[in-house]
């Protein structure tokens, strides 16, 4: 399985710098978790990662490849996944035909164009479809869905693509207390397979009972980072959140 690895990560936007000497690992079989105040450049590094920014400066590796100027289908081809914060889903399209797309890296031009997927591909989807809640609406359109529901179908694709290492910005976003739980289940769960998982998410109570490491971002800077039991009583990180102690 792939690990995740950026060291001295700067990333500028005209005459603001957003990231400064950001480094971090995320190790396959962990959940690790990016968290900080809004603004902080949590979802600009989770670009960098994925290869939608590059970097002024230092390096991105998957698997100790360095990856940094690669582009982001590339990526995806050696298993790195991505959720994101907005829906990225196609209308007019089923649950299942959203999710069964994951599975199209590992198919050949060809295959792309004339096989389409297998029905061990198909038995898979719906596997992985019923897993995160959705099995009763896997032929439904996507974009009738609410929006908890439709929040789930990225996560369903993500897995579909069987993949190395995974980067999900705020995936509970929206979500009722029900779906979050299910959502963590399931976040575990992927990473126990072998997955590096890494996420950004302002829901301390799930980051708290799912992640194996935390690292806190303010202001474009590492402020701290260690263990939910570490970091839920650091003072620093505590004064970045107004002083409010997580849930």
């Amino acid at each position: 399985m792939s690990r995740i690895e950026v060291r001295n990560i700067r990333k500028h936007f005209g005459g603001v710098q957003v990231l400064v000497d950001v480094s971090l690992v995320a190790e396959p079989g962990k959940v690790t978790a990016l968290i900080g105040p809004n603004g902080a450049g949590k979802s600009t590094l989770a670009n960098i990662v994925s290869g939608y920014v590059r970097p002024n400066a230092g390096t991105v590796t998957l698997a100790e490849r360095d990856v940094t100027r690669m582009r982001t289908h590339a990526r995806a081809s050696l298993g790195l996944g991505r959720t994101f914060q907005n829906l990225e889903l196609f209308q007019g399209m089923s649950v299942e035909e959203n999710v069964v797309l994951g599975r199209y890296r590992e198919y050949t031009p060809f295959a792309r164009m004339f096989r389409g997927p297998s029905p061990a591909d198909t038995a898979e989807v719906a596997s992985t479809v019923k897993a995160l809640g959705l099995g009763s609406y896997s032929q439904q359109d996507a974009g009738a869905l609410s929006f908890g529901q439709a929040k789930m179908v990225e996560p369903a694709r993500v897995l579909a693509m069987r993949p190395q290492a995974v980067v999900m910005d705020e995936p509970a976003a929206g979500l009722t207390a029900a779906q979050t739980s299910d959502l963590g289940e399931w976040i575990v769960g992927v990473a126990r397979s072998g997955v590096a998982v890494l996420i950004i998410e302002h829901n301390m109570r799930l980051i708290m009972d799912i992640a194996d490491y935390i690292y806190v971002l303010d202001s474009g800077a590492l402020i701290a980072e260690g263990t939910p039991a570490e970091v839920s009583v650091n003072q620093v990180v505590l004064n970045a959140y107004l002083g409010v102690a997580p849930a």
